[in-house]
């Protein structure tokens, strides 16, 4: 049983996918659509670069460290950590949290970068588990037409983006994970998330 598990009130819903698929507009979108049920929200996206930890993780990203790939996911691994505290007490004062990129992305990553599953699934293990995870899912063609410029280390490697969507959509067919389109308008991506998370809202009298 993960930390923070149990009997907590709050729901965690993660949104996953590839690089530009939309996730952080998404969440940002969801998490208006709960507050306008009166939902207490929080919105985290990981990497979050104002730790000391995400900071080192930008500086990699824009090609100034050079790091192997065990290291670099245990950094990643190491940033959701920074913020471990703070998503439990978001959690047990009932909140529904929106992760952009959480566990999942660490392995889709990972593996697409020859590490072994096991293994970076561990670093994470005793972070607390998502409720409901969606998969934002474009092909990669579609992550370099909406930002063809200023990419980074992984955004600017179709094939590395090609390998981490084939991590993803293996892992949600075999965890039953609701996948929605991301290329289709944003009111239908939108819609399709929201299908997927409302089954986790009370009803509201």
């Amino acid at each position: 049983m993960s930390t923070g598990e149990g009997s907590r009130p709050g729901i965690l819903i993660a949104l996953e996918g590839i690089d530009q698929a939309g996730k952080r507009t998404q969440a940002q979108i969801l998490g208006d659509r709960l507050r306008g049920l009166g939902l207490r929200t929080a919105i985290i996206s990981f990497p979050d670069y104002s730790t000391e930890l995400g900071k080192e993780i930008r500086a990699f990203l824009r090609g100034e460290r050079r790091y192997g790939p065990k290291v670099r996911h245990l950094l990643y691994a190491a940033n959701k950590w920074e913020r471990a505290e703070e998503l439990l007490e978001l959690l047990g004062n009932g909140a529904f949290v929106i992760i952009d990129r959480y566990k999942a992305s660490n392995i889709a990553y990972g593996m697409a970068r020859g590490l072994d599953r096991g293994w970076l699934a561990n670093l994470e293990a005793d972070l607390p588990e998502a409720d409901l995870t969606v998969l934002i899912d474009i092909p990669p063609e579609e992550s370099m037409r909406r930002k063809a410029g200023a990419r980074d280390v992984h955004e600017a490697d179709l094939e590395f983006l090609a390998n981490v969507r084939r991590n993803y959509l293996a892992m949600a067919e075999e965890m039953g994970w609701p996948v929605v389109d991301g290329r289709g308008s944003l009111e239908e991506v939108s819609e399709g998330v929201w299908k997927a998370a409302s089954k986790l809202v009370p009803i509201i009298p």
